[in-house]
């Protein structure tokens, strides 16, 4: 028995120093492993991790004292290094001497052989040339690190497939981040502000993406991209900045997706030499320009929103061709609010300017203006001026300060028809127009019209006071066009020969129509006058039905109708427009046209009703949720939150440009995200913020403003209030109260209620008061000028009235 218990003994011991040895090797095995810890500048020469111990600090570079040879602090050439930084800061203790030898900086990842998978992370590097330099380095990356106040923050060169994730570059002499030869990198979570250059500075990168990002009161460009080409930026912010907000120069198929760009010194997104690009969701406020395409083909820009900039909101400057330019919103800009400048073959389509000097100004040939709303512009609703060969139709012009649609220099050759025009001045020649012929309609073809009718020929032409042509003109036999053509009032060879009047039918019939020519000089050709575009609205028709028997008195029917209009030729049309919205025109006349009315009034008997079809546009709808915050009493330095929702109701992006506090009070409140994009029926929490800094008034109050491409509803506003609470800093025997929740410290000594003895301690504590920063608790008069002598009489009359003995 005791030989079998000694047996297991052993073996249990046995067991025991087995498991020991594994133990032992693991721990060998995690130390082998563990980080190398750093504390002074240094060269890294041999993959693994490393950690900062402490701060790191690099003397003078003329000294040479604490750098490495080249005025490098941590130098590494080894590939497969991590560099964790802990949270520490690698600086440079003075300046560079002028005329140094050598360049300062903070880290570097460089070797004579390329390097590859060298991270550094969580780290603050200031005070030198550049503050981290990648150069000849494959897929590295950089994450979490602050690289401010140095001549250059972050610059990679020749360093495919980098990372740049939340990193902060502010306050450099030059660019905050720059990447040259980068191809594939990444930029996100970044912030770039206050630097003597550009904010971002991407250049020779193919498939770069910039993402997430702010710049911001940069002395040049906040983000600049150059001969990048397939870059994708998506959800950056640019506020503020010298020069352009956002620049693209000689990047070919770029991709912008829902970037906010603001009050920048020069245009707010720039496209310079750079084609076939996307953008979708821009967002251009208070620039010069607010979105401009300068020699750039083949781009596609839409639900963008561009407003309150000083020249124009959306512009297409000298050969920038073959554009698409649809569902964008430009109003209230000092010029234009889309332009077009000799630039051809452009399709502006379903496109709104409103409140700008002109709504739409083209000096350009070959364009297509389809489907667009300009309304309430202080001159011209569309204007064309020097420009040959454009097709205007489908267009909504009113209330134009100028005239609904001017033609000025020799525009000749243009086809415009089927708009309605609701203006003072619906057109205008300025000039001499007897050598200049446009077409103002073309043959009679089914419909319907802008206006609801059957056929589609002129435009409609009314006025705000009812005496426009279409409103006063006869329709004999009901077609819906004006039985005299509108000549303008002037004898220069341009005549609308099918002017529209507001479409009346019989319920339940169907109108016939033999075709008239519009002009035997025009009508003479069997050429294809071919405008490539597909225009789909949805209309929404109000009718009043008149019966004799128990009528409905008001139907409103919506309906999707495809326009197809049959667009006027001439022997020598060679009219192509390049574009894919518009309407299919075929030159050929069309005889005889049989059609049923698309809009039908409900009644229980033969009824008349007047239906006008109303394009209805995509665009973002704003709604905002709960509309008054209202805050539960906050310490002063303490911070409470709550969140507002934010939701698109509509068929378009939403774009929020700005979320601010404004008010009296505006300090003590604070809201973030300040820019952001809502997807259509999607919702985003904006979070609200309360943080009183200084007693003052007890009661706070301000307003929440959010911006957005609502054109309805442009600003949203959310009623903020809360109450404060006086902080009591360090250096009372007993902490002062505030025994009737008004923000001050009447009960000054904390002891036996209020009384006059807190009158005698405040008096007696004048001085120890003064400076402290909760000083504004003791102002008992309330007048902001620190404590004296004036707020103990004030305290002593309080306590008075309170005890019952003072008036």
């Amino acid at each position: 028995m005791d030989d079998a218990f000694f047996g297991r003994r052993h073996a249990t011991l046995a067991l025991a120093a087995g498991m020991l040895l594994l133990v032992i090797g693991a721990l060998v095995s995690v130390s082998a492993g563990a980080a190398t810890p750093i504390d002074s500048c240094t060269t890294i020469d041999s993959p693994g991790n490393y950690v900062l111990a402490e701060d790191v600090t690099a003397t003078d570079a003329d000294t040479d004292v604490n750098f490495t040879e080249d005025g490098t602090c941590i130098d590494v050439t080894a590939s497969d290094v991590t560099i964790d930084g802990a949270g520490h800061t690698v600086n440079q203790r003075n300046a560079p001497v002028t005329g140094s030898a050598f360049e300062t900086v903070g880290i570097e990842v460089e070797s004579s052989a390329r390097l590859s998978n060298v991270t550094v992370t969580n780290l603050v590097v200031t005070g030198f040339d550049r503050g981290v330099l990648y150069d000849r380095v494959d897929d590295g990356e950089v994450s979490d690190a602050n690289a401010s106040a140095n001549g250059n923050g972050v610059v990679a060169t020749s360093a495919p497939g980098i990372g740049l994730a939340n990193v902060t570059a502010n306050d450099s002499g030059g660019d905050g981040l720059t990447l040259v030869a980068a191809a594939g990198s990444t930029i996100t979570g970044a912030t770039a502000s206050d630097n003597g250059a550009a904010g971002i500075n991407v250049t020779g990168s193919p498939n770069a993406t910039l993402s997430d990002s702010a710049a911001r009161n940069n002395a040049g460009i906040g983000i600049r991209v150059d001969s990048s080409r397939n870059a994708t930026l998506s959800a950056n912010a640019a506020r503020a900045n010298g020069d352009d907000g956002v620049l693209l120069r000689d990047t070919d198929g770029a991709d912008l997706r829902g970037n906010v760009v603001r009050d920048s010194g020069d245009d707010g997104v720039e496209l310079d030499g750079s084609h076939d690009a996307t953008l979708s969701g821009t967002v251009a406020r208070g620039n010069a320009f607010g979105i401009i395409l300068d020699g750039s083909d083949g781009s596609t820009l839409w639900n963008a929103t561009a407003t309150g900039n000083d020249e124009d909101g959306i512009s297409l400057f000298i050969s920038s061709d073959d554009n698409t330019l649809r569902n964008n919103t430009a109003n209230g800009n000092g010029d234009g609010g889309i332009s077009a400048f000799f630039s051809a073959g452009n399709a502006l389509t379903n496109n709104t300017a409103n409140g700008n000097e002109n709504g739409f100004e083209v000096s350009s040939d070959n364009n297509v203006i389809a489907d667009n709303t300009a309304t309430g512009n202080d001159g011209d609703g569309i204007r064309l001026s020097s420009a040959a060969g454009n097709v205007l139709t489908d267009n909504l012009v009113t209330e134009s300060g100028g005239a609904g649609v001017a033609l000025a220099g020799s525009s000749a050759d243009n086809t415009i028809f089927d708009n309605a025009l609701n203006n003072t001045d619906n057109v205008e020649f300025a000039g001499s127009f007897e050598n200049e012929s446009n077409r103002w309609n073309v043959s009679n073809s089914s419909g319907p019209n802008v206006v609801g009718g059957p056929f589609v020929g002129g435009n409609f032409y009314a006025t705000p006071n009812g005496t426009g042509f279409s409103q006063t003109c006869t329709d004999a036999d009901g077609d819906g066009f004006c039985d005299s053509p509108n000549d303008f009032d002037v004898e220069n060879n341009n005549t609308d020969f099918l002017p529209l009047v507001a479409f009346e039918s019989e319920a339940g019939t169907t109108p016939t129509r033999t075709a008239t020519p519009t002009d035997t000089a025009t009508e003479t050709a069997t050429a294809t006058d071919t405008v490539t575009a597909t225009d789909t609205t949805t209309a929404t028709a109000t009718a009043t039905a008149t019966a004799t028997s128990t009528p409905t008195e008001t139907a409103t029917e919506t309906t999707t109708s495809t326009k197809t209009a049959a667009a006027t030729a001439t022997a020598t049309a060679t009219e192509t427009a390049r574009a894919t919205e518009a309407a299919t025109a075929t030159a050929t006349p069309i005889e005889t046209t049989t059609t049923t009315p698309t809009e039908t009034a409900t009644a229980t008997t033969t009824a008349t009703a007047t239906a006008t079809a109303t394009p209805t546009r995509s665009e973002p709808d704003v709604a905002v949720s709960p509309e008054a915050v209202e805050f539960a009493p906050v310490t002063v330095g303490e911070t409470a939150s709550t969140s507002v929702t934010v939701s698109n109701e509509g068929g378009a992006p939403l774009a929020v440009s700005a979320t601010d506090a404004t008010g009296t009070n505006a300090s003590a409140f604070a809201a973030s995200p300040d820019e952001f994009t809502v997807p259509p029926s999607e919702e985003r929490a904006v979070t609200v913020a309360f943080a009183p800094e200084t007693v003052g008034s007890c009661e706070k109050a301000a307003t929440l403003e959010i911006d957005s491409n609502d054109s309805d509803e442009p600003t949203r506003t959310v009623d903020l209030s809360g109450t404060s609470r006086p902080a009591v800093v360090d250096g009372f025997e007993n902490p002062p109260v505030d025994p009737d929740g008004d923000c001050r410290f009447e009960n000054v000594n904390a002891q036996d209620g209020f009384d006059v003895v807190d009158v005698q301690a405040l008096f007696a504590n004048l001085d120890a008061l003064e400076g402290r920063a909760d000083e504004a608790a003791f102002d008992f008069n309330d007048e902001g000028d620190g404590v004296d002598i004036v707020d103990v009489q004030r305290l002593f009359v309080e306590e008075r009235r309170r005890d019952g003995s003072g008036g």
